[in-house]
């Protein structure tokens, strides 16, 4: 019996590790910890513990003496600022925190996206281009709006769940953004229709309202412990507010190819365990928007493509027979629809 410990189990990602392992945990003791452990997701592992919020002082060494007092044989981050404190304690040799994930300094580079595009750049390695508004000159910014035009993408350097990113229609709105540190800047790549960016606020403010990106292409990469690896999967996400909706595996030969050469340059870079790669594609090819060292909201929906990565990646470095084989039907395409949790009262 193998413990395995997840941070944030109550997230999106939690979810996906244990919907991929459903019916299939018999040598597994889960342990669920998060800042609300009462939710349904958290309720589903075997066990749950408060943990303190990620950004706090407390959270690290709350996860190591959790860690210890478990016997948790692997720690799983489900939130971006988990993975990078869980990093930097994977690095040291008195911690009982053993993560399936790449070097401390990998994670802090993907936490900031200004040193992914320099870090890509310097590989070769196809990232969307970029300047920041912490270091970009005047001369820098014209020659960027010259050759891509409106719109753009605007972000913060460091950020998750697309929290502070927001599309830069024109000059004006260029100028107020480049005013703000810490922001990051990139073209739209195959943006929606004009129409589509347009809001009419002359009758009020919509109570919703999205621009409509659908289809999202992406890679999911799966490094082991000694450097073998998945074959990459290429898929599309379909979003909506930020939550995946839906997967369709793509069968394109050169979108494989692109996939398998990023998967061995990485490996090469030392990457270690799974990483999600959501991409954009324009006449030039394809451009990687960001890296995030984690298994992801589509998790789950990836393993009825057929790509099993959570049970790969717990077999890697637990021991080959953990986590069984999946007896499912791999298809192309897949939904995800909301499913209801009965919330039983708390005992006096």
């Amino acid at each position: 019996m193998k413990t395995i410990l997840l941070t944030s189990a109550g997230s999106l990602v939690g979810r996906g590790v244990l919907d991929a392992l459903s019916g299939r945990r018999e040598n597994l003791r889960i342990v669920g910890g998060d800042a609300d452990p009462s939710g349904p997701t958290v309720q589903e592992c075997d066990e749950q513990f408060v943990l303190p919020q990620t950004e706090s002082a407390e959270f690290l060494p709350a996860v190591e003496s959790l860690a210890h007092r478990v016997g948790a044989d692997l720690v799983i981050p489900c939130r971006d600022p988990d993975a990078l404190f869980l990093a930097q304690a994977n690095e040291d040799p008195e911690s009982r925190i053993v993560v399936p994930g790449p070097s401390f300094e990998l994670v802090r580079m993907t936490r900031d996206k200004w040193l992914t595009y320099l870090w890509c750049s310097d590989r070769g390695i196809p990232f969307a281009p970029t300047i920041c508004t912490d270091v970009a000159t005047s001369a820098d910014v014209d020659e960027f709006v010259a050759k891509w035009g409106f719109p753009l993408i605007a972000k913060p350097r460091a950020g998750s769940a697309s929290l502070g990113v927001r599309v830069v229609l024109d000059q004006a709105q260029l100028g107020r953004t480049l005013e703000q540190p810490g922001y990051i800047v990139q073209p739209f790549i195959d943006p929606p229709s004009t129409a589509a960016l347009s809001l009419d606020l002359n009758d009020g403010l919509p109570l919703f309202w999205e621009i409509p990106v659908q289809a999202t292409p992406a890679v999911t990469v799966v490094i082991g412990p000694n450097g073998t690896a998945m074959r990459p999967l290429c898929f599309t996400a379909d979003q909506r507010l930020g939550r995946v909706e839906g997967v369709n595996r793509i069968a394109d030969e050169a979108f494989q190819a692109f996939a398998d050469t990023l998967s061995d340059q990485l490996a090469s870079a030392g990457w270690l365990g799974p990483l999600s790669v959501p991409l954009r594609h324009d006449a030039t090819g394809w451009h990687i928007i960001e890296l995030n060292p984690r298994f992801s909201g589509g998790t789950s929906g990836r393993l009825h493509l057929g790509f099993d990565e959570v049970a790969w990646v717990l077999n890697a470095w637990l021991g080959e027979n953990t986590v069984p084989a999946w007896t499912g039907t791999p298809t192309t395409r897949v939904d995800r629809i909301l499913s209801d949790f009965p919330r039983m009262p708390s005992s006096p």
